[in-house]
């Protein structure tokens, strides 16, 4: 089952109703965004510190 996203314009929703489908979901990596009042002006990756310009 798929339709359009009402969040994300141009972007799909997908249900799974059974759960051999699709695989166990695993965590990925956490990063921040630093917001400077009118944009995000870099993030940065948590587990390396590695900061990420955002152009």
């Amino acid at each position: 089952l798929v339709w359009n996203s009402v969040r994300m314009p141009g972007g799909d929703c997908i249900g799974i109703f059974w759960p051999d489908v699709i695989t166990i979901p695993v965590q990925g990596r956490h990063y921040s965004y630093h917001w400077d009042g009118s944009r995000v002006d870099f993030v940065r990756q948590h587990d390396t510190g590695k900061v990420l310009a955002v152009t």
